[in-house]
């Protein structure tokens, strides 16, 4: 998996977590440094872990949570300035 943000503060928040094993994906919320914690994923490799979306843009966080996938599409709640609401981007 790819090292999003290197270094000894890291980048990951763990939980929550969802292990699509029938896609081989995994989706997590985590923060690249200029991002705050968004949705991302991967499939177990550097090239394939990506964040989904940028929710809250900017530094802000969107604390994405209660993950879901259907076809080919992620989806979490996440959270704006204004509302929580469900987000959903490709996940391939």
């Amino acid at each position: 998996m790819k090292d999003i943000l290197p270094g000894p503060q890291g980048s990951a928040q763990v939980f929550p977590m969802l292990g699509l094993e029938a896609q081989g994906l995994v989706l997590f919320r985590a923060t690249d440094g200029v991002h705050g914690l968004e949705l991302w994923v991967s499939d177990g490799t550097e090239a394939g872990t990506r964040m989904v979306g940028d929710i809250a843009p900017g530094a802000s966080t969107s604390d994405p949570r209660e993950y879901a996938l259907s076809a080919a599409t992620a989806c979490s709640s996440a959270r704006t300035t204004a509302r929580t609401a469900m987000s959903c981007g490709a996940s391939r």
